[in-house]
């Protein structure tokens, strides 16, 4: 999977501009460690929609791809409504965050603490210097966990100023990447989701309790086990994750370790297969199963009690083989 940032538009008054920014190690981490639970799918820290935008104002940042920033780095961050557009196919997501920066925006105000529509007041007539974007705006906790920026723009040499009567609007398009086949059990998903920063909204339509129950917008793809098989559809042979076949975590990388029926090593950036040892396998498609859940709320006690339910939804990715033997299955996740 490759992630790249198409572009960064600044509108600034009558003036556009628009520039390229740097996504950071955090980010690639993030997209692979979110689908390797249940837990992480939903979890605040795993969201990936890049809809949290900071300004830095008179002081220059210093980072590098490797950097790992608090939001409190930066001045302010805008939590206004959600404009974000997704659209996807079988190998692309292309997905739009768009903030605005004016008199009624809502911030968050790292230095006060609080947040609210007049906190951008004491930033009129200062020199915005880098641009942040996250998945989530706390500052850090008592505990010193934080969720670190994922992405960021130096404008330091640049004239951008926050004025009172003059609206700033801050357009991010990123751009996500894939090689790999795809099938799934249901026309509602048309994507590979775990790619996607938004995930899926309103997959599930199971009958509710309505005076209690109700479910999160959002679904979230698991991944579940590998296979293999001679079509897209159906797994011949399943390896279940965390049972029959074991997965690590290292940064930005995923490893499937020890498939069996397979003897080389398959190395899969999901963008470009290296080539196979030339012994015949008795499969064509090595296929990742992915799971969708959606969380289900109930507030009939006195505290909102959640739970994951698997939808019955479900994608395949596929892969395809040349050899036979074990595998080791690699994937990762890179800038583009």
């Amino acid at each position: 999977m490759k992630i790249k940032n198409e572009a960064i538009v600044i509108r600034n008054g009558k003036k556009i501009y628009e520039f390229k920014n740097l996504i950071l190690d955090a980010y690639l981490k993030e997209l692979a460690e979110a689908q390797t639970s249940v837990e992480n799918t939903s979890k605040i820290g795993y969201q990936k929609a890049l809809k949290f935008c900071l300004l830095k104002f008179e002081d220059e940042l210093s980072f590098n791809k490797e950097s790992n920033l608090p939001n409190e780095t930066f001045d302010v961050c805008y939590i206004g409504d959600d404009y974000i557009s997704q659209i996807g196919n079988t190998n692309q997501i292309t997905v739009q965050y768009d903030a605005y920066f004016n008199k009624n925006t809502f911030v968050y105000d790292y230095s006060a603490r609080t947040g609210g529509t007049k906190f951008l007041e004491k930033y009129y007539g200062k020199k915005i210097t880098a641009i942040g974007w996250n998945d989530y705006w706390t500052p850090t906790l008592s505990n010193n966990n934080f969720v670190p920026v994922k992405a960021i723009l130096d404008v330091s040499r640049y004239n951008f100023y926050l004025q009172e009567n003059q609206e700033i609007s801050i357009t991010r398009k990123d751009i996500i990447t894939t090689d790999s086949l795809f099938w799934a059990n249901t026309s509602k998903i048309g994507y590979p989701v775990h790619l996607a920063p938004a995930n899926i909204e309103n997959i599930y339509e199971q009958k509710l309790d309505e005076q209690h129950e109700y479910w999160d917008s959002e679904a979230y793809p698991l991944l579940y086990s590998v296979g293999f098989s001679n079509n897209l559809t159906y797994m011949l042979k399943e390896y279940v994750i965390g049972k029959d076949v074991n997965l690590t975590i290292d940064n930005n990388i995923l490893k499937i370790e020890n498939i069996p029926n397979i003897n080389s090593i398959a190395v899969t950036y999901l963008t470009k297969f290296l080539p196979f040892y030339p012994t015949r396998s008795n499969y064509k498609y090595i296929l990742i199963k992915y799971k969708i859940y959606q969380r289900l709320n109930n507030n009939s006690g006195d505290d909102i009690e959640s739970k994951e339910i698997d939808t019955g939804y479900y994608y395949h990715i596929a892969i395809p083989i040349t050899d036979a033997g074990n595998k080791n299955l690699i994937i990762k996740y890179e800038r583009g």
